[in-house]
């Protein structure tokens, strides 16, 4: 878990969104009359009544895309089919997640004897490494100069901005095309092609609305002068910024593949960002030795296909990813949506997470770092796997995983509170089960038969105070696994305050 936070901290330097407002400086923003920071405008072509709201419990289903009534200005009915790859059936991934996130009385699976396993009792043993990796984390690049602006662009590359202005340009006008007469108070009527420099301003006020959060978005133009933040009417009026918001589009809708024939892809709407943005992780930065493999929410109350539900999660709805962080920092390496289990096909026999594990790090195969995952991922077959490919694993295990030996969980079922743990081994993996305040299982093929010595409070004991060994495989799991914690602590405190 991500350590306490005593208060929070700013990531976000202020100067990068007067940076960015700054590359359309020339530019006067619109001027307006009155009406542009009242409460609304009349909009036929765009109001189609007010905003529906999703029930927080409702399971996803067969209706448009649909966002949640944060903004102040209901959301254009611009295209019925825009989102018909949102749309299809799909059951709510409740029960992956359920098990997922709670492991209590496994199931018990069909088990093969597996005879290589053995109990250590209190023999001492250690895992061999050919290449151990032991350098620390650093950037790929010369940052000495750098504003907080260039970080930005190093991760958002400034002809995506450009790509932006030309299919959001693209899609107003099919928009204007396809409505034919445009009713008379149509905010459409007002509409201008946007360029490169307005769609750095549009970003920048983003932005802004994670620095400074308010409930809703048009108050972000109050001009009263107790809540009012006037930095954004000078760069750009509410009704552009709206206007600019329900046309923003990443890709022309007519190369869209339908659904249930061959190059469908769920994530068309955004996949060039995904593209562009994905690999310049990769190239900003080289972690540790340690990563951490585990599941990241992005909030959103829509309707949404592969939309889930994660009971256990302070965010409870919204699209899941496979995230790799480093350990130490948070710092996101890689990344990829899970679009549900109709996108998820299976490539050479793996099962869903031993895939995700894969996949995301296979970039770092033969470096001799280490990975953290928990028992959603960990199986004896992938850390082998790993560990062929010269990556260290560790992680909690279910020990209803194929592969596990019948003896490791008769030891966890007979374990009792403050008795010593028990190893198990079966070439260079180790599994170790314990039990504390609750049973633990954990495999590893970076730790050894090593105990840590602790003395903690005890209420039971006569001195309120005892003696316990802790396997070294538990103290550096809690120690590297946080690393995707972090980054969604890190990133909750700039969180754009609507779903649209």
């Amino acid at each position: 878990m991500p350590p306490h936070r005593k208060k929070r901290a700013c990531f976000i330097d202020p100067d990068l969104v007067r940076e960015m407002v700054m590359a359309d400086s020339d530019s006067e923003a619109p001027q307006e009359t009155d009406s542009d920071h009242g409460d609304s405008d009349s909009d036929s072509d765009f109001d189609s009544g007010p905003t529906r709201k999703v029930p927080r419990t409702e399971a996803p289903g067969v209706s448009d895309f649909e966002f949640a009534p944060d903004a102040a200005v209901p959301e254009p009915e611009l295209d019925r089919d825009i989102d018909e790859d949102f749309m299809h059936d799909s059951d709510s991934e409740v029960e992956d997640e359920v098990e997922h996130q709670a492991n209590h009385n496994p199931e018990p699976a069909r088990h093969e004897v597996d005879d290589d396993w053995i109990s250590m009792g209190e023999e001492e043993w250690a895992p061999s490494w050919q290449n151990p990796y032991n350098e620390e984390p650093k950037l790929l690049f010369d940052a000495n100069h750098f504003k907080p602006v260039d970080f930005f662009y190093r991760f958002f590359p400034e002809d995506l901005f450009t790509m932006l202005a030309e299919q959001t340009n693209l899609y107003a006008r099919q928009t204007i095309q396809r409505l034919g007469v445009l009713q008379q108070h149509s905010r459409l009527n007002k509409w201008t092609e946007t360029t490169a420099d307005e769609m750095k301003v549009f970003t920048a006020l983003q932005i802004s609305m994670g620095l400074v959060t308010k409930p809703a978005i048009h108050m972000y133009w109050e001009e009263n002068w107790l809540i009012g933040t006037p930095g954004f009417s000078k760069v750009m009026s509410r009704n552009r910024y709206q206007l600019i918001n329900s046309l923003l589009h990443f890709v022309d809708n007519e190369d869209r593949v339908p659904r249930g024939q061959p190059g469908h892809n769920v994530l068309f709407k955004v996949q060039p960002i995904i593209d562009r943005v994905r690999p310049t992780y990769q190239e900003a930065f080289a972690p540790g030795r340690d990563l951490s493999v585990d599941e990241s929410l992005a909030a959103f109350k829509g309707r949404l296909s592969f939309k889930q539900y994660l009971p256990m999660k302070p965010t409870k709805w919204g699209i899941k990813f496979w995230v790799v962080t480093d350990s130490s920092c948070g710092f996101c390496l890689d990344w990829s949506v899970y679009t549900g289990k109709n996108d998820q096909q299976d490539r050479g026999g793996d099962g869903l997470s031993t895939r995700v594990v894969k996949d995301l790090t296979r970039r770092y195969a033969g470096s001799g770092r280490h990975v953290y995952m928990d028992n959603f991922y960990s199986s004896p077959e992938l850390y082998e796997f790993l560990h062929n490919e010269n990556l260290g694993a560790c992680g909690t295990v279910r020990l209803s995983r194929r592969g596990i030996p019948p003896i490791m969980r008769e030891a966890s079922q007979q374990a009792r509170k403050g008795e010593p743990p028990k190893f198990f081994r079966k070439g260079d993996l180790m599994g170790v089960t314990w039990h504390d305040t609750k049973r633990v299982s954990v495999l590893s093929t970076i730790h050894g038969t090593g105990c840590t010595h602790k003395e903690i409070r005890d209420k039971q004991s006569e001195t309120g105070r005892r003696q316990v060994q802790k396997p070294i495989a538990v103290e550096g799991y809690n120690k590297a696994m946080g690393g995707v914690d972090l980054l969604d602590q890190r990133m909750a405190y700039y969180k754009y305050p609507t779903s649209t």
